[in-house]
């Protein structure tokens, strides 16, 4: 059975993950919070890429597709590997996180979410 997501869904997720500005952005917004001092740009580009290091994997239609699906196996007690591609394709990795937090995921649904979720894809 496959993941059937809303139109909001698919709006939402095709959001565009932000762009990392350029070295010379992260010196000037160092520079305004440092008076004036360039030396230790670096050190905000770092927290910038911690901060944002999976939104171009997890921001896609491709993950979330995945992630959702991942939950729909699990509920129908299906087995999943995990694939090679794990950290590098956005759908295995939605799918695996999907699929390995379920049960934290089904214990925050609410019982009519739950009983639309299980009539739809559980059977």
């Amino acid at each position: 059975m496959r993941y059937e997501p809303t139109a909001k869904q698919l709006e939402k997720w095709s959001a565009k993950p932000p762009e990392m500005p350029s070295d010379d952005e992260f010196k000037t917004r160092w520079m305004k919070a440092h008076n004036g001092k360039v030396t230790g740009w670096g050190m905000g580009k770092r927290d910038w890429v911690a901060l944002h290091a999976n939104d171009h994997l997890t921001q896609t239609v491709d993950y979330n597709l995945g992630l959702w699906q991942g939950r729909v196996d699990a509920a129908r007690g299906e087995t999943a590997q995990p694939t090679p591609n794990y950290h590098t394709n956005p759908y295995d990795h939605g799918y695996y996180s999907g699929y390995n937090s379920f049960a934290s995921f089904w214990q925050g649904f609410d019982k009519n979410a739950r009983q639309q979720f299980t009539q739809k894809y559980v059977g």
